[in-house]
């Protein structure tokens, strides 16, 4: 996949200069999650910005349960 072309096509991206696009994307990772596997808690620290690539991931809250699904392509 070509991460800088799939910045570049985002629209929160894609209004970004070539070489801040070029520098995101030399510093991206591509990460896979198994089902069920924590991405990231509520209340902690965020230092990571993940962009979905395919498959879905559920927001849940503590004592209620799932509270969004996400499944498209570059949903943040």
């Amino acid at each position: 996949m070509n991460v800088e072309l799939f910045l570049r096509r985002h629209p929160l991206f894609g209004s970004l200069p070539s070489s801040l696009l070029g520098e995101l994307a030399t510093l991206s990772q591509t990460r896979t999650f198994a089902p069920g596997e924590i991405v990231c808690r509520e209340g902690s620290t965020a230092d990571t910005v993940y962009v979905l690539l395919s498959g879905r991931i559920e927001v849940e809250r503590d004592g209620l349960g799932a509270i969004a699904s996400l499944g498209r392509r570059g949903e943040l």
